[in-house]
């Protein structure tokens, strides 16, 4: 019995387990891609930083050139204001997915106690009930050793009386005697007292 609930208990921490370690290496695969997206965003910004800065030290563009390096700079200042939102977004997102990896975490505890508890619980009551078994089983045993003993004692006062009764019936008392050991002579006078 305990083994059974020894295998069971195994059985839901493996398929538990199971759950929770797919889920785990989906959680690591997001944050894998989102940590390679910021790697890229990073360096994509660098490199816009980098052009922005080229850009604004370049004095010694042309009038048209400058004009359109501004328009240039603003393109990529609004590129770069957008890859620093994705930025941002990206990092609560991470931020996210490690909190319900830290939740998932706790749950799980959460629920081995649980189940722990209840095969506990379980474990104690059916010992219980094999310990009142066991003592019901004791109970009818001696019932029955002491039913035996009675029976046996009865066979064997029968068997003693049957042995004295042949052994008085060849004697002269014996006539007098019935199966039960009664003088048959006592009751007919009796009898015949009270019809009198």
């Amino acid at each position: 019995m305990e083994q059974q609930i020894k295998h069971e208990k195994e059985q839901f921490l493996l398929k538990d387990t199971e759950r929770f370690q797919a889920h785990s290496q989906e959680l690591e695969q997001k944050l894998l891609s989102k940590n390679q997206e910021l790697e890229q965003l990073i360096q994509k910004q660098k490199r816009l930083e980098g052009q922005c800065a080229m850009l604004q030290n370049d004095e010694h563009e042309t009038k048209a050139e400058n004009t359109k390096l501004k328009v240039t700079n603003q393109e990529l200042a609004q590129e770069l204001a957008r890859t620093s939102r994705e930025l941002q977004d990206a990092q609560q997102q991470l931020e996210s997915l490690q909190q319900e990896a830290h939740q998932l975490h706790q749950d799980k505890e959460m629920e081995v106690y649980r189940v722990t508890e209840s095969l506990q619980r379980e474990k104690s009551g059916l010992l219980k009930q094999l310990d009142f078994l066991r003592e019901r089983n004791k109970h009818l045993q001696d019932e029955r050793d002491i039913r035996y003993q009675k029976d046996k004692a009865a066979k064997a006062n029968t068997a003693a009386s049957k042995a004295n009764w042949k052994q008085r019936s060849g004697s002269v008392i014996g006539k007098y005697l019935d199966s039960r050991g009664i003088l048959r002579r006592v009751i007919e006078v009796w009898d015949g007292v009270s019809n009198s």
